[in-house]
């Protein structure tokens, strides 16, 4: 018998219609072959890994390829690894009599920036998130060195209790445009615990 024949099973039976012990022996082989093809095919396929933090009580499934950098004002600043655009979430301890707008407005004045436009989110969108309440905003400006320059990032609020989390996408507005479904994909999976 050939190795085919052996590793297909083909010719697997003796004279009196018993299964030859080496024709057990090839199909477990090509069992366990091709679930090995299996599971690399699938890992070289698979989502990336959802980035957990459990110390600030979320999770977030980032775009394939991005990898999280170094960052002063995030618990976690994702970025891709050529393009000059990133995905940062921090999280913070509030009083509860403040909303997310309230909250954004904040956020505003510290930067010195304007809210080019504001929304509230969807109650599915924060019901997917687990937040009681959201909003998404983009501000215009910045001020830097006492020159004001012109600046646009996008904002996501979610509030649970007396926490707030922020996702902040910055950087180039062409690659941001470019990458725009998978980044959305990604703020989909945001997830407060």
């Amino acid at each position: 018998m050939d190795v085919t024949q052996k590793l297909t099973g083909q010719d697997h039976a003796d004279q009196s219609g018993n299964l030859s012990s080496n024709s057990h022996r090839a199909r477990r082989v090509l069992r366990a072959i091709t679930f090995a093809f299996l599971i690399a095919l699938g890992t070289a396929y698979a989502a990336p890994a959802r980035y957990m933090n459990p110390a600030s009580g979320f999770s977030l499934q980032p775009p394939a390829g991005w990898k999280p950098v170094p960052a002063d004002h995030f618990r976690v600043l994702f970025a891709p690894p050529k393009d000059k655009v990133t995905l940062g979430i921090t999280a913070s301890t509030i009083s509860q009599a403040r909303t997310t707008h309230d909250f954004l407005r904040e956020i505003a004045r510290e930067m010195g920036v304007r809210i080019k436009e504001a929304q509230p989110l969807s109650p599915q969108a924060r019901k997917r998130a687990g937040a009681t309440d959201g909003i998404k905003a983009s501000f215009v400006g910045e001020v830097k060195d006492g020159k004001s320059t012109e600046r646009f990032e996008e904002i996501w609020i979610f509030r649970k209790k007396n926490r707030i989390y922020t996702i902040v996408l910055d950087g180039d507005l062409e690659v941001r445009a470019k990458r725009r479904d998978e980044i959305e994909k990604a703020i989909l999976t945001f997830w407060i615990h």
